[in-house]
């Protein structure tokens, strides 16, 4: 992994997209987001990170061929700040996760990718110092994380003791969703079970980026080459998002926020 913030332990402190076509990304969400883009060398190879105004906001690799190989999707990988990388990972393995990638150092840190009971992905992340400023809510930033489950009593359990994440149920009308808390009550994230029309794919942490227009955004989208997953629709007291699927098909949402 390249420089990052130091951020609380249990919080979100990056995301990372893995892609086929690290160059067509960078010209989608660079003319979607804003971003500027500067390569990286790094042990694994070429690794972009994306920032604006100075501030990082996500990082973009090349998929890994064993991924491919598989079948895996172009993805976005969220990762959860942690205080000891090692003890993390073999306590998610004992909560009924499994570690794909095992702790390993990487930079100023260290880093292991799990999967939830589920099977959703997710990374953890440690970092001795500070990397610098990561910017977060802000337009053209990450600003939701949000687990599609397909099995959220073993999901909800297992990021409240691994994280120290509080689980509280929340009135969407006629969806059951759930929200995380950390242990300082600041809202983390959200859990809802996976919609039917996601039935086949496995279960995943989806990842909102802020807009200022969600329906300008959304017609940007597809002048870009990517697509809409649904049209732009309004969550009451929440905002406005859309979800889409970038030209490489990895999917994310845009939202801007009503607060």
């Amino acid at each position: 992994m390249p420089e990052y913030v130091k951020v609380a332990a249990g919080k979100f402190c990056w995301v990372e997209l893995n892609t086929p076509d690290v160059e067509a990304g960078k010209r989608f969400y660079g003319g979607l987001l804003g971003w500027n883009l500067a390569d990286m060398s790094m042990p694994s190879g070429s690794y972009a990170m994306a920032s604006i105004a100075g501030k990082s906001v996500a990082g973009m690799m090349a998929q890994a061929p064993d991924q491919m190989k598989q079948g895996v999707p172009p993805n976005w990988l969220s990762y959860v700040a942690v205080d000891n990388v090692e003890a993390s990972a073999r306590k998610g393995a004992e909560l009924g996760g499994t570690v794909v990638v095992p702790p390993m150092a990487m930079g100023p840190g260290k880093f292991s990718v799990l999967t939830d009971p589920a099977g959703a992905m997710f990374a953890l992340w440690h970092a001795g110092q500070s990397m610098g400023p990561f910017l977060y809510g802000e337009t053209g930033a990450l600003g939701w994380n949000e687990l599609y489950s397909s099995n959220v009593d073993l999901a909800a359990p297992f990021y409240a003791k691994l994280f120290g994440w509080k689980p509280e149920p929340s009135d969407m009308g006629d969806m059951k969703y759930t929200v995380f808390k950390a242990a300082d009550d600041e809202l983390v994230a959200g859990m809802m079970e996976k919609p039917p029309a996601l039935a086949a794919v496995p279960s995943f942490w989806g990842v909102y980026f802020c807009v200022a227009d969600t329906d300008k955004a959304a017609a940007h989208v597809k002048e870009l080459g990517g697509r809409l997953l649904e049209d732009p629709m309004e969550i009451p007291g929440i905002g406005r998002f859309a979800p889409a699927a970038d030209p490489q098909g990895a999917t994310f949402s845009i939202i801007k926020f009503s607060r």
